[in-house]
């Protein structure tokens, strides 16, 4: 297309004006120019809408007076976009085709870099004509029909070199805080050349990073097979990359907003007021709400172990557990909200898929990448298949997604903070014949490994108690004319600037909850509780955020005598992995033998007492094999047929 003149003029007029800036960038040993485009703005508005409108003829024009006037070649990279020009990827339509724009997103895969022709050169065979000595450039879209002719004398031609060039493509995706949540996030092609494939770029976008990436709107033809179709799609061709900050709590409060949260801190009511303005249409359950917020703020940052705090509830169906935990994505950002129904282990972490443009193998970021530095709303997560949620555990544990295979080795990061729910087996809890009271720990679908990842477990039983169905019966009908305490932007706020807060323990504090944790471990060598180092990791980890909640610096003991009482109260029915019953050691090791047969053991044509007698060579005796077998059965892990044999459900 090309400029007009006084386009042109702007242009030089612009890049002598700053003739310092772009003498310094050339002095710079890299192969780049940064202009930064808010100087555009403010230099010449028409020259800033220009480019908007027509960012190739400018940029190539700008690189050509850059060889002119600095002796040098160098690829021109924008940044500092004005938020004008900022698009939603799901907003992009027709009329912004060549446009230059902005967009915030998170790299879901990136390709290898590759090496793309981006010019062949081509001489006239005809030597009366000017081409036969200088040299016909053809892009590589138009090398799409091939040069045959010359385009002056129309005599045949003869490729004689290429130009190549660095390539790469992403795939980005919307981040979730910056669109509404009843929108499903988009994602589109990112082609990027030149020094943007240069390895510096690999650490500051691998899987699952955020980034703001300024480009140019393009549309190409879809392909079905081998056969294009009618069809175009739009993908973005790259002029810059810059990583976005991924720290959450920095938020723009004003003094007077500050002062009055900080005096919100000292009421002696804060943690009741917090507790009802979380999900407030959702009656009582102030513990389970009080674990969420604690969840929500983290323990303090610099240690050497995880601070982030995972929790999860399981409970009967129709008690609010969704709605509970859903609710962290109406207050927080870079929450993400994933399900159990059909999700895999690799949706949840991460895989390797084939990019539909270069043929080449990538990885991709799962949920717990994409929601780094944030929350991942995991509901059902019984319903994700046990070999599938199992990769979930490093990933919670450390902090890292690790990948390899089909040739593709990746590591990912995952510093996200899981809130998780879950239904028993069956939806229901239910009550063991021979243990009413302690028994429900084994109806959790989950793997103990993976359930010892969480800090708080609750149980939640939907428990006839005639004044509790009452008053919630009565919230349902009065909730809608109550005025809540606090509005979700203010209860986001305080929980922003409590989460920033660092607070450390005292020597009093650590003492107190090493004593804690010492007696807890006395009572777990005698009949009731087994107690692991998790445990003391995450009460100190849970202090930490009590503290925050409070805005302190320190933590107190009334943090830690806080967290100890809720954690009680969380493991009312369950220890860290174990069952909080009243068996011996000695009797749960038995159950544990004797159900672990039971799988590892052909039994399509069922299996009697008298089998199990023998494969354990009538080392356990009678009674308590027939204890552990009404226990399954209880469980609806096997069933009792007529004649007294038994078969796995």
């Amino acid at each position: 297309m090309g400029l007009t003149e006084e386009l042109q003029k702007k242009v030089y007029v612009y890049m002598e004006d700053n003739k310092k800036h772009f003498m310094r960038e050339m002095e710079r040993d890299t192969p780049e120019v940064w202009i930064d485009l808010s100087d555009i703005l403010s230099h010449d508005i028409e020259l800033y809408e220009a480019l908007i409108e027509l960012p190739e003829d400018i940029t190539v024009y700008i690189r050509a007076l850059i060889e002119e006037k600095f002796q040098g070649q160098r690829e021109v990279r924008y940044y500092n976009t004005p938020e004008t020009e900022r698009l939603h990827l799901h907003t992009i339509q027709q009329d912004h085709v060549g446009r230059f724009i902005s967009t915030r997103a998170m790299v879901k895969r990136k390709s290898d870099r590759l090496l793309k022709d981006k010019k062949h050169l081509y001489l006239c065979t005809n030597p009366s004509c000017s081409y036969s000595q200088d040299t016909i450039g053809v892009s590589q879209i138009e090398e799409e029909r091939k040069l045959r002719a010359c385009p002056k004398c129309k005599s045949s031609v003869e490729f004689i070199d290429k130009e190549t060039t660095n390539y790469q493509t992403y795939v980005i995706e919307e981040l979730t805080e910056e669109i509404d949540s009843n929108i499903q996030p988009k994602a589109k092609l990112v082609e990027l050349e030149g020094s943007l494939t240069l390895p510096h770029y690999d650490t500051m976008t691998q899987a699952g990073s955020k980034v703001e990436i300024a480009g140019v709107i393009k549309e190409r033809k879809k392909k079905n097979g081998n056969k294009t179709s009618t069809l175009s799609e739009f993908f973005i061709e790259g002029y810059s990359i810059r990583k976005l900050e991924e720290d959450i709590t920095d938020i723009n409060l004003t003094f007077h907003e500050k002062q009055e949260l900080e005096e919100e801190s000292k009421r002696e009511d804060l943690k009741e007021r917090i507790t009802e303005a979380y999900a407030p249409y959702i009656s009582g359950m102030g513990n389970e709400k009080l674990g969420i917020i604690l969840s929500i703020l983290g323990g303090s940052k610099g240690g050497k172990r995880r601070d982030r705090s995972h929790i999860l509830l399981v409970g009967d169906a129709g008690r609010g557990k969704t709605d509970l935990i859903n609710f962290t994505a109406d207050i927080m950002p870079r929450a993400k909200i994933s399900t159990g129904e059909g999700s895999t282990g690799i949706g949840l972490t991460a895989s390797v898929v084939k990019d539909e443009f270069t043929g080449n193998w990538m990885p991709e970021a799962g949920a717990l990448v994409k929601a780094n530095n944030g929350y991942l709303i995991l509901d059902e997560l019984d319903k994700v298949k046990r070999e599938d949620v199992t990769k979930l555990n490093t990933g919670m544990e450390t902090g890292k997604v690790y990948i390899d295979k089909v040739g593709v080795s990746a590591e990912m990061n995952s510093y996200t903070t899981v809130i998780a729910s879950a239904n028993p087996k069956n939806g229901r809890f239910k009550k063991s014949k021979w243990n009413q009271e302690e028994d429900y720990i084994n109806q959790i679908p989950i793997d103990s490994t993976l359930l010892s990842r969480f800090d708080l477990t609750f149980l939640i039983i939907d428990e006839q108690n005639e004044d509790e169905d009452e008053r919630i019966a009565r919230q349902i009908f009065i909730e809608d004319e109550q005025d809540e305490t606090w509005e979700k932007e203010k209860l986001s706020k305080y929980l922003l600037l409590a989460k920033s807060k660092n607070p450390k323990h005292t020597k009093e504090t650590q003492e107190h909850l090493i004593n804690y944790y010492k007696n807890l471990r006395k009572k777990g060598d005698g009949d009731s509780i087994i107690i692991t180092n998790r445990q003391i990791a995450g009460l100190k980890r849970l202090s930490e955020a009590h503290a925050k909640l409070y805005l302190r610096s320190e933590v107190t003991v009334e943090d830690c005598e806080a967290v100890i009482s809720l954690m009680e109260y969380s493991q009312k029915r369950l220890s860290e992995s174990e069952i909080l019953t009243k068996m011996s050691n000695s009797t749960r090791g038995k159950h544990r033998v004797i159900r672990d047969l039971i799988e590892a053991t052909d039994t399509q044509n069922g299996f009697t007492i008298e089998d199990i007698e023998q494969w354990t060579g009538e080392q356990i005796a009678r009674p308590d094999i027939e204890k552990v077998i009404e226990h399954m059965k209880n469980e609806v892990i096997i069933y009792e047929n007529p004649r007294g044999t038994y078969r796995r459900l």
